[in-house]
């Protein structure tokens, strides 16, 4: 795969040099600071220069390298999901001990992932180092208690969806989950209506469109009047739209509680997959 190299802008400073011993290319002013006289008869430009905001510009993966992995986090089922606009969401499909939200750019042919640590006791930060060769493999680190844990990262990425774009439209209907969760959305991407009958949880949320071009969205989710107290947070998260083997359209997200380390486990990442009600 073609290599990706980060571009910095560099400005170069050039001062004109001016003979302050002419004074027919002198003016004083009523500071008695010498200035360069206007010769043209045009009246000066004292307008400000345009700001360069070359260095807040979002960071944009390639649509190459952005998508859905599938693959292992050490020996663990993994899925990972790197949005065009750098966020990332690394999920263990199986063991939920821990899952990891936040960004990503490319350092030459490597994706630099960082993000927070959920599902622990404590606050912690994940690097991840993958190479971009067709797929994504590399290594982790992350630390807790004085506790160094590092790895390995092994992803191959999922095409089939990569052609879908994404619309409000796309989000209208009835949506539910195989653990009794049950959601309407209206063309706005707002949660209508929702029913838990699992956590016995009232919950609003929104879905939101980042690049209309490519398979993802934003969701932020606030749930409340938990059977278990526990459960009530706010979780915000990214995802993409995908098909079942039945090609029955699905939303498939995940959502991270705002607050990763106050709560264990569940309760600090959610792996939804919602389908479509007939």
């Amino acid at each position: 795969m073609k290599p990706y190299y980060l571009a910095l802008p560099i400005a170069l400073l050039m001062t004109g040099c001016f003979d302050s011993n002419s004074p027919s290319d002198t003016a004083v002013n009523t500071d008695n600071v010498s200035e360069p006289a206007n010769t043209s008869g045009s009246t000066p430009d004292t307008s400000e220069p345009p700001l360069d905001n070359s260095e807040t510009a979002p960071v944009v993966i390639p649509t190459e390298v952005s998508g859905v992995y599938y693959g292992a986090f050490n020996d663990s089922s993994s899925e990972l999901f790197v949005a065009s606009d750098g966020r990332t969401a690394l999920s263990q499909i199986i063991n939920n001990d821990a899952n990891f939200y936040g960004t990503s750019h490319i350092d030459d042919s490597v994706l630099v992932f960082t993000g927070d640590v959920h599902g622990v006791w404590s606050t912690s930060d994940i690097t991840g180092l993958m190479n971009i060769d067709g797929s994504l493999t590399g290594t982790y680190s992350w630390s807790l208690y004085r506790i160094e844990y590092s790895g390995t990262l092994d992803y191959v990425k999922d095409t089939r969806f990569d052609n879908l774009t994404t619309s409000l439209d796309k989000f209208v209907g009835r949506w539910s989950t195989t653990t009794g969760q049950t959601v309407e959305i209206s063309n706005t991407g707002v949660i209508s209506e929702y029913f838990d009958a699992e956590r016995g949880c009232t919950e609003t949320g929104l879905f939101e469109l980042t690049d209309p071009a490519r398979n993802e969205f934003s969701v932020t989710l606030n749930s409340f009047d938990c059977s278990d107290p526990a459960l009530n947070n706010s979780y915000q998260g990214i995802g993409y739209f995908a098909y079942d083997f039945t090609e029955k359209e699905q939303i498939k997200f995940t959502a991270f509680a705002d607050l990763p380390w106050s709560y264990h486990d569940e309760h600090s990442a959610r792996i939804e997959t919602f389908s479509r009600v007939d």
